[in-house]
């Protein structure tokens, strides 16, 4: 689970849309975070715990983990705190290059974004969602 933020509780992860890769979308949201944060969506095909140095959370990911950092995929969280990303299945970043999703794989997605610790700047994570496409 995730570590609570400012608001006073954990920021969560789910998704939307179909596990099947040949419908070509699918849909992250991320909510329960600071209004207006910024918030940088994660991807990974391994699940790990690293305790962020110099934030409060911890990073639900391990291995290659990709970055949505392409133009309009950073995104600010709404005065709700939401924050949502249309994924295109056939490109899922990874370190080096975009992956399409192939059935039977397994991915895990992670929100972080920005908070702040004792009033001084930081961030935070939302926990992890895994869908296995089918």
């Amino acid at each position: 689970p995730a570590v609570p933020n400012t608001t006073g509780q954990p920021a969560r992860i789910r998704t939307a849309g179909s596990a099947d890769p040949a419908l070509g979308r699918g849909r992250l949201i991320a909510d329960r975070m600071p209004p207006g944060t910024t918030t940088l969506f994660l991807v990974s095909d391994t699940l790990g715990t690293t305790p962020l140095v110099g934030g409060v959370g911890t990073l639900c990911l391990s291995g290659n983990i990709g970055r949505f950092v392409a133009p309009g995929q950073v995104k600010a969280a709404s005065i709700s705190g939401v924050a949502a990303l249309d994924l295109d299945l056939g490109a899922i970043p990874r370190p080096s290059s975009l992956h399409p999703v192939a059935p039977g794989e397994t991915w895990s997605f992670t929100a972080w974004f920005r908070d702040t610790d004792a009033g001084q700047p930081s961030s935070n994570f939302t926990d992890a969602v895994s869908v296995t496409f089918q």
